[in-house]
């Protein structure tokens, strides 16, 4: 049997309007409010662990849902899986 060693990671604060701070994102935005529209607003950071064909999946779903997203309509395929 080997031994292990377990590691915590605490869940960082986020930052809402009136730059309070809060760990969940829910509590957050029902307490304060959304955080106001900086010169980055548009920007969103994601942290991910995972293994190197995970992480190539997010990337390439990242890749594909950057900029414009059309709205949902029925019976429209978005994503070809003919090779």
């Amino acid at each position: 049997m080997s031994d292990s060693t377990l590691f915590f990671i605490s869940e960082p604060q986020l930052e809402f309007a009136f730059s309070q701070l809060e760990e969940h994102p829910k509590d957050g935005l029902y307490l304060y409010g959304p955080a106001e529209r900086g010169e980055h607003s548009e920007t969103l950071k994601i942290g991910m662990i995972g293994t190197r064909d995970g992480l190539s999946k997010l990337d390439d779903f990242g890749k594909l849902v950057t900029g414009h997203i059309p709205p949902y309509v029925e019976d429209r395929v978005l994503i070809s899986t003919e090779s």
